[in-house]
């Protein structure tokens, strides 16, 4: 099934062989850790300085904290 989508937009057919290689495997058991070491619980989940910002509609908080943020690192 996912094959099949893969192709109906044209992606190659070793993609889904590639996802499952051993280093891409262990990386996201590797993020996945990190993220729930840091209170992460949910997709997408947004760590922006010490605020946890979870769920799409949060982004919009995020975003402001990542810029006061950044503009104290890059002034």
């Amino acid at each position: 099934m996912v094959a099949a989508a893969l192709a109906e937009i044209g992606e190659p057919a070793d993609m889904i062989e590639a996802a499952n290689r051993d280093e891409l495997t262990s990386a996201l058991r590797e993020e996945t850790d990190l993220a729930q070491q840091k209170g992460i619980f949910g997709a997408p989940g947004f760590i922006v300085g010490e605020g946890l910002f979870w769920g799409n509609d949060r982004l919009e908080d995020a975003i402001p904290r990542l810029a006061e943020k950044m503009s104290r690192t890059f002034p």
